[in-house]
């Protein structure tokens, strides 16, 4: 993908367009046909990009009834660091009714196969790419995952290449990534310790703790570390913590 990497404001929307045009080739050569690129910050999960080409009315609907933060192959992602298969995290339609993998079965689309990335500046991103079930197209997939894991380091790269990028996908969300230590903080916190009880977990001063999350506050613009920790549950970020 080759991309001019200084992009201007104007610019943008054509590096975008260029982007998934040039994912969705790349794509294609290695035998599939559809494809999803979904980045998020993982402070505001409700606020995430996503470019596919899949149908435009399932992605709208997609979007507009936030179905990424209940989606069994974004939350996986998550919490996973290695490539997987949409048989490793199906499950049954949840209590809103929506079955994620009903409309891809209407298309005799049956399985995909995910990679993901974890940046250490706050960044999620996901590949997602399927095509009609062959046995023979993904045993060739076993040969290719490290190419399409590369795929992804490289479209991900291209969405941090300026911060111009990341404030025109993400124009709502002004939250500041936090760091691993307040990650780890919040996580804890989320689950209901204490800040001795997560003193004595992280190996720091109870004082420290408190520090982090007094970060973590002002970072997630909320007014203590109980709206904090709502917000996290709220927005999804607890999510790939578990």
């Amino acid at each position: 993908m080759d991309i001019d990497n200084k992009p201007h404001n104007n610019n943008l929307p054509k590096l975008i367009a260029r982007l998934k045009l040039s994912l969705e080739l790349e794509i294609r050569k290695k035998g599939f046909r559809r494809f999803t690129y979904f980045i998020a910050r993982k402070a505001n999960l409700r606020n995430p990009f996503l470019m596919s080409n899949y149908p435009e009315h399932w992605i709208e609907e997609y979007m507009l009834r936030n179905h990424h933060l209940t989606d069994p192959v974004i939350q996986f992602g998550l919490r996973s660091i290695a490539p997987f298969s949409w048989a490793e995290c199906r499950i049954k339609a949840d209590n809103s009714g929506f079955n994620f993998f009903e409309k891809p079965r209407s298309y005799r689309l049956t399985d995909g196969y995910c990679f993901t990335l974890h940046d250490a500046n706050g960044c999620f991103s996901l590949l997602s790419v399927c095509d009609r079930f062959d046995p023979a197209l993904f045993h060739i997939l076993e040969q290719q995952k490290s190419e399409l894991q590369m795929l992804l380091i490289r479209a991900h790269q291209l969405m941090n290449i300026s911060p111009r990028v990341l404030d025109f996908i993400f124009p709502e969300s002004s939250t500041k990534p936090l760091t691993q230590r307040e990650h780890e903080i919040l996580k804890w916190a989320c689950i209901g310790k204490t800040y001795s009880e997560i003193s004595l977990i992280t190996s720091i001063s109870v004082r420290t703790v408190k520090f982090h999350m007094s970060n973590i506050v002002d970072k997630l613009d909320v007014t203590n570390a109980k709206h904090a920790i709502s917000k996290a549950q709220q927005d999804g970020l607890c999510l790939q913590m578990r």
